[in-house]
């Protein structure tokens, strides 16, 4: 294989890493905003189920009245209140006797025990009291949001990287704005790699002026870890009872975590924010006839209205079949080997 050749394809592949490397740091900011979404639902479940006003806790206040106020005896009508519940609630689980509602309770009772006051850890297949769980939740949410936020700096970074060289590439290309040019193909095989957020394309160029799933996600272990240390603050009159050191070590540990995970959370909003901002910048430098076309609506992007219009701009609608959006990975290839192998430092130029 001649030294050319070899030239060439490692002039095709340069930009094939930038791609490659962006593509991997993204994956990692999904798997990590997926895993913390879990673990603060998951945690959220735990502190709602010990919760006095819960489903499971309302279950067993209910049979107790019922036992109390013996409703077994009573016909309809004759009770007001809690006892007149307890006694339709009796009635609606045929429950004709102190001897059934018992056992139901007992069975309740075990089962409150067995899996909302002893939580198992999975895979692990140790257990906990529930009055760890905000101890050791805040250690966990604190540790996943540091391990988010880190891996958006990352991503933060190589994005600025990748799209520094896409707009190199489009000044090598005369600054002359074309979707089959190597600077388009480059910048949406960054932007099809994006699931959370929503960069700019020649098919949706408005769609990152709507706020990403990311934005949903990222206030998600603030408020769960918000959630869990009120629950225990008005719950500490019980836990200063059973354990006070216990009740106050895990107190200011979830206030410090929840201070922590609040500076964690900013900061991935940042990142999020300035990643919005560079895409738009990027999408519109590269294609600026787009910053004056309208945008379809989302009706007529899934075909709901005007199926038949053509409301693509003149520029990437389907005049021709060598100027409709996109390319193969071949012309990508054949596009960047053409180009200078010189590439200029990256200087000052913020993309």
């Amino acid at each position: 294989m001649s030294s050319q050749t070899i030239d060439t394809w490692q002039r095709a592949g340069y930009y094939d890493l930038y791609v490659e490397s962006f593509i991997k740091s993204s994956n990692l900011v999904r798997y990590a905003m997926l895993i913390i979404t879990i673990a603060s639902i998951l945690l959220f479940v735990g502190h709602h189920n010990s919760a006095k006003d819960s489903w499971f806790n309302s279950r067993i206040d209910v049979a107790r009245d019922a036992i109390t106020n013996k409703v077994w005896n009573f016909k309809p009508g004759t009770l007001i209140g809690r006892a007149e519940t307890a006694r339709q609630w009796a009635e609606a689980h045929h429950f004709a006797s102190e001897h059934d509602i018992d056992l139901h309770l007992r069975a309740l009772e075990e089962a409150r025990v067995n899996r909302v006051i002893l939580l198992g850890i999975p895979f692990f297949g140790v257990s906990h009291d529930v009055n760890d769980l905000g101890l050791l939740g805040s250690v966990a949410l604190l540790v996943l949001m540091a391990s988010l936020k880190y891996a958006m700096a990352r991503q933060h970074e190589n994005l600025y990287l990748a799209l520094y060289r896409v707009r190199q590439l489009f000044r090598q290309e005369g600054e002359v704005p074309s979707q089959n040019g190597t600077a388009n193909l480059v910048y949406h095989s960054l932007a099809m790699s994006q699931q959370f957020t929503q960069p700019p394309s020649l098919a949706r160029w408005g769609a990152v002026r709507r706020l990403g799933f990311s934005w949903v996600l990222l206030p998600l272990p603030l408020a769960v870890q918000m959630f869990a240390l009120w629950h225990d603050w008005s719950s500490r009159s019980f836990g200063l009872v059973l354990n006070a050191n216990a009740t106050i070590s895990s107190l200011i540990v979830q206030a410090i975590s929840l201070i922590a995970v609040l500076l964690l959370t900013i900061a991935c909003f940042l990142y999020c924010h300035s990643n919005d901002i560079r895409w738009r910048k990027t999408f519109f430098y590269i294609n600026p006839n787009l910053s004056t076309e309208r945008q379809p609506s989302w009706f007529e992007w899934v075909q709901l209205i005007r199926p038949r219009h053509k409301y693509c701009s003149q520029y990437h609608g389907q005049q021709t079949d060598d100027t409709a959006p996109g390319g193969s990975s071949s012309d990508a290839r054949r596009a960047v080997a053409s180009l200078d192998s010189t590439i200029p430092p990256l200087g000052n130029l913020t993309p």
